[in-house]
């Protein structure tokens, strides 16, 4: 930068014109030009530091907010820590981000399914009111109504 200064200091064409034929933008230059006056020959370092956060990452401190909840309320499902965190913390964060800072922490709740069959015990004994039932809900002679649950536990 300092020799693309003094090139441009020394030229008998005007700035501008020295500036394109280096290809340089004009405002790149001034930047330049201006820190150079300022701070001297150590102002032209590169002061680029790269960001400490990511704009859309979520805090150390808030991963372990979650986790810490977790260990504290450990019936509780992924979509309902992120309630609990938002409600409780006042921090909004996603039911799918809390699932996957669990699933790094292997805190991953695994639903059980649990079949329970209605057949025989809800419907009415006699063929016609089966029948009745099962055309209200259309469904095809020999169905059987069930119901699935899911039941978490951690592993």
């Amino acid at each position: 930068m300092i020799e693309i200064i003094k090139l441009v200091e020394g030229s008998p064409l005007g700035v501008q014109e020295t500036l394109a034929e280096l290809r340089i933008n004009r405002s790149t230059f001034y930047t330049w030009y201006s820190r150079y006056r300022e701070h001297g020959y150590d102002g032209l370092a590169n002061t680029y530091h790269s960001p400490k956060q990511f704009w859309n990452a979520i805090p150390p401190w808030e991963r372990q907010w979650v986790v810490e909840t977790t260990l504290e309320h450990p019936e509780k499902s992924p979509r309902e820590l992120a309630w609990h965190i938002t409600d409780k913390r006042g921090y909004y964060i996603s039911e799918s981000t809390v699932y996957r800072i669990l699933k790094v922490h292997d805190l991953v709740m695994h639903p059980l399914y649990a079949v329970i069959s209605a057949h025989g015990e809800v419907l009415p004994a006699d063929k016609s009111s089966q029948q009745a039932v099962a055309d209200g809900l259309h469904l095809f002679q020999g169905c059987v109504l069930g119901m699935i649950l899911f039941v978490y536990h951690s592993c």
